[in-house]
C-alpha cells in the first residue's frame, strides 16, 4: 500500500482533518497534501509516526514495500538536485 492510501485511511477511520494529522504527525499541512498527491514522500521519522498512527487503527503492520517509498523517494531527491 502506498502512503498517501494509508494517509488517506487515516484520514477516513479517524475522521480527522488534515491539519490534524499534520499536527499528529509533527508537519505542516501542506506537507499531508504534498503526500496525499503524490508530490513528496514523508521522511523515515514521520513514516514512523504514520506507522504508529495506522498500527492504532488496527490495521496490518506498516506495508513491507515500504522501502519502495524509500528508493522512490531517493530517486526524486537526486533528479531535484541535478536539477540545480
Amino acid at each position: 500500500m502506498e502512503v498517501k492510501k494509508m494517509l488517506s485511511e487515516i484520514l477516513t477511520k479517524k475522521d480527522i482533518s488534515q491539519k490534524e494529522l499534520a499536527d499528529l504527525i509533527k508537519v505542516s499541512p501542506g506537507q499531508i497534501s504534498h503526500y496525499l498527491s503524490g508530490d513528496n514522500y514523508p521522511r523515515r521519522r514521520t513514516l514512523a509516526r504514520i506507522e504508529k498512527i495506522y498500527d492504532e487503527l488496527g490495521e496490518n503492520k506498516f506495508p513491507p514495500n515500504a522501502t519502495f517509498c524509500f528508493d522512490e523517494a531517493s530517486m526524486i531527491i537526486n533528479k531535484q538536485e541535478e536539477k540545480k
